[in-house]
């Protein structure tokens, strides 16, 4: 629970990944407590995270009775959910739009006389839109650059989403 909160805390206060990275490698060599608040205090200094981050960091590692082994765990675990943090709201919204998402790509695509048949999936930011309507190879660019462009217009909450539109192959 400890490490998903501090994975929280990084994405809220803009703290990079490789920045618990950095501090996962810090903790395992220099094997010293002292060594490891004092990196913690200069990261600080550094703008390479905020002072509340630092004194988040230096409580979690009192909580954890000064036991790195224990705090290097939580701050693993920090650094794998990272990314779920950092993309979570933008699945949410992903969510929250799907149905609204497939009536507008479902009318879309009528419109366009490619039937109504898609699936769509939620990967992180992207959406992934399968058209399972073969269509010419030139054609698809622009077809999927219409339907983004129809999706971000009717959704606006959808801006920071990223699109990955494939139909599927025209046998010759």
């Amino acid at each position: 629970m400890e490490g998903e909160e501090l994975a929280r805390l990084a994405v809220e206060k803009h703290v990079g990944r490789t920045a618990l990275n950095n501090l996962l490698w810090v903790i395992n060599v220099r094997k010293d407590v002292a060594g490891v608040e004092s990196y913690i205090r200069m990261q600080s200094a550094r703008d390479v995270w905020g002072i509340e981050f630092a004194r988040y960091l230096l409580d979690l590692l009192r909580k954890c009775g000064n036991d790195l082994s224990v705090f290097s765990k939580i701050v693993a675990i920090a650094h794998s959910t990272y990314e779920y943090y950092r993309t979570k709201p933008v699945m949410e919204a992903l969510l929250r739009h799907k149905e609204q998402l497939l009536d507008i790509i479902r009318a879309f695509l009528a419109s366009k006389n490619l039937g109504k048949e898609c699936d769509i999936s939620i990967r992180g930011k992207t959406l992934k839109v399968f058209i399972k309507q073969g269509i010419e190879r030139r054609k698809r660019g622009d077809l999927a650059r219409q339907l983004q462009k129809a999706i971000k217009r009717r959704i606006p909450a959808l801006g920071r989403v990223k699109f990955n539109i494939l139909f599927e192959r025209v046998e010759v």
